[in-house]
């Protein structure tokens, strides 16, 4: 059973540095934008881009780590796994308290084989 467990746990941790991975790449991206697309001449001598060009990239650079695959949605990807990881252990802990779970019953199992 521990076994099981430190198998959900490495896969709940190549999760989190896969979406950290493409959270970067997004950045690496955008600073790709920052510097080719964005400081080309015809937009280097437009007001908005020198004023809100470099901090319209950065803004997208933070949403990268905490918006839905790095786009900005209202709970990051980190954030669902680390509540989804949270609500799993609160359940796994009621079954050992008590025996039972209002979600997975007294199947510890599915509950341990859901940390994923």
């Amino acid at each position: 059973m521990q076994k099981q467990i430190e198998n959900n746990i490495k896969k709940f941790r190549y999760s989190v540095e896969i979406r950290l991975d493409m959270g970067e790449a997004a950045r690496d991206w955008n600073e790709f934008v920052r510097k080719v697309i964005y400081n080309t001449d015809v937009l280097k001598d437009t007001e908005f881009d020198s004023i809100f060009g470099d901090a319209q990239q950065d803004f997208m650079d933070l949403q990268s780590y905490f918006g839905d695959e790095g786009v900005g949605g209202s709970i990051g990807a980190i954030e669902k796994l680390t509540s989804q990881l949270a609500a799993d252990f609160a359940e796994i802990d009621e079954i050992n308290r008590t025996g039972w779970s209002d979600i997975y019953g007294k199947d510890k199992a599915q509950a341990m084989e859901h940390l994923v």
